[in-house]
C-alpha cells in the first residue's frame, strides 16, 4: 500500500508539474482566443510541450541532471503563480472533474499493474533505456549501437524527468495517464461542440481497443502521440467554428503538431494530415 500511495502522489505531482507552465501561457496569451470549454486542454498541451523543449535545451547542454530540473520546475510555478496573479483565473471555464475521475478510475488498473515492474520489448529497448543512459551522463551522448538513439525523443525525455522524480515505473505510469488525457482530448471536444453525451460514448469505445488496452500498460511513446494528435484535431475544429478562423486555437494546433513530431517519426505525417482542415478560410 505505502508504494501505491507513494506513486499515485509522485503522479500527481509530476502531471501538476506538467501543467503549469501551460497555466501561464494560457492565461499570458491565449485569454482573447475562443477556448471557452477547451482551456484545461489547452493548458495540458501547452504545458507538455513546454516541458519537452525545456527538458531538450538541458539534455543538449548536458544539465539533464536533478538540480537543474528542479530549478525549471520551480521557476514553472513562479510563472503559474504570476500569470494568476497578474491575470486572475477563466470564470465559468468547465473542468470536467467528473469525466477526469471516471477516466482515471477506468485506467487505474493499468496503472496499479505498472507497480508491478513490467517493461514491454521496445521499452527495454530504448523507450526507457534512452533516458537512462541520458541521466547518467547529464544529457544527450552518443549511443552508435542504437539506431533509436537518433529517433524523435520529446516523450522520452518526459521519462527522463518521471525517472529523476522516482523510477521508471512512474515513466510507465506517465504513459498510462497520457492515455487518459486522450480520452479527455475527445471527450473535451465532443462537449465544446455541443454534443457531451458523445465524449462519454468514445471513451468506452477506445477502451475497447486491445492496441489501447496493451499500451497503457506499457512505456512506449504512442499515448502521447494520441493525446497531441486528438488535441490537434479538437483545435482545428473549434479553429473552424470561429468566424474568423481564431488565431490562437489554430496556434494550439500548430503547438499539438510540432509535439508529435517530436514524439515520432511519423509525427510529421500526423501534423500534415490536419493541414488541409486547418487551411480552409471561411467567411
Amino acid at each position: 500500500m505505502h508504494e501505491v500511495l507513494a506513486h499515485a502522489a509522485a503522479l500527481g505531482c509530476l502531471v501538476a508539474a506538467l501543467a503549469l507552465p501551460g497555466y501561464a501561457l494560457e492565461r499570458a496569451a491565449l485569454r482573447g482566443a475562443d477556448l471557452d470549454g477547451l482551456r484545461l486542454l489547452a493548458r495540458l498541451a501547452l504545458g507538455i510541450a513546454c516541458w519537452m523543449l525545456a527538458l531538450f535545451a538541458l539534455a543538449a547542454v548536458g544539465a539533464l541532471r536533478p538540480l537543474p530540473v528542479a530549478a525549471l520546475a520551480l521557476a514553472f510555478a513562479a510563472a503559474a503563480a504570476w500569470a494568476r496573479l497578474r491575470f486572475g483565473g477563466a470564470r465559468g471555464e468547465p473542468l470536467d472533474l467528473d469525466f477526469l475521475a471516471v477516466a482515471a478510475l477506468a485506467t487505474a488498473p493499468f496503472w496499479l499493474a505498472v507497480l508491478g515492474y513490467r517493461v514491454g520489448g521496445d521499452a527495454a529497448t530504448y523507450h526507457l533505456v534512452l533516458p537512462k543512459r541520458y541521466l547518467a551522463a547529464g544529457g544527450f551522448t552518443e549511443i552508435p549501437i542504437s539506431v533509436y538513439a537518433i529517433w524523435p525523443h520529446a516523450t522520452e525525455l518526459l521519462f527522463a524527468f518521471a525517472m529523476l522524480l522516482r523510477d521508471y515505473a512512474l515513466a510507465v505510469a506517465l504513459h498510462t495517464a497520457f492515455g487518459a488525457l486522450s480520452l479527455y482530448a475527445a471527450f473535451a471536444g465532443c462537449r465544446a461542440a455541443g454534443r457531451r453525451a458523445a465524449g462519454w460514448i468514445a471513451a468506452p469505445l477506445a477502451l475497447a481497443n486491445p492496441v489501447f488496452l496493451f499500451e497503457l500498460g506499457v512505456a512506449y511513446v504512442d499515448l502521447a502521440y494520441a493525446f497531441f494528435f486528438t488535441a490537434g484535431v479538437v483545435f482545428v475544429a473549434r479553429a473552424l467554428r470561429s468566424r474568423p478562423a481564431d488565431a490562437g486555437a489554430l496556434a494550439l494546433a500548430g503547438v499539438c503538431g510540432g509535439a508529435l513530431a517530436g514524439i515520432k517519426l511519423t509525427g510529421v505525417l500526423g501534423a500534415a494530415a490536419r493541414w488541409p482542415s486547418a487551411s480552409r478560410r471561411r467567411p
